[in-house]
């Protein structure tokens, strides 16, 4: 099984690519409640500087399926040119 996360199209995350990996990827199913996402990217990722609150559109695709579709709710930079990113599900950000 392949899993692959995109922001707004560009590949964040890939394990068949060295230069494209987030670090803890973790999706969150709670019935009844909001879906969630939260993964830490590094500065040195091509991509780093594409995730923003509140405007990009983040999936999760398992096999070239979506499995997960979300929007960045925040994020927090820490010394290390590390972001954490939080990320709602397609329900949160549509009500």
């Amino acid at each position: 099984m392949i899993y692959q996360i995109y922001c707004d199209g560009y590949i964040l995350d890939d394990i068949r690519t060295e230069n494209y990996i987030v670090e803890d990827p973790k999706i969150r199913y709670e019935k009844n409640k909001v879906s969630g996402l939260t993964f830490t990217i590094y500065k040195t990722h091509p991509y780093y500087d594409k995730v923003k609150i509140s405007r990009s559109i983040i999936e999760v695709k398992k096999n070239n399926k979506t499995i997960f579709r979300g929007v960045v709710s925040e994020y927090s930079q820490e010394f290390d040119l590390k972001m954490n990113v939080d990320v709602e599900g397609v329900l949160a950000f549509l009500s």
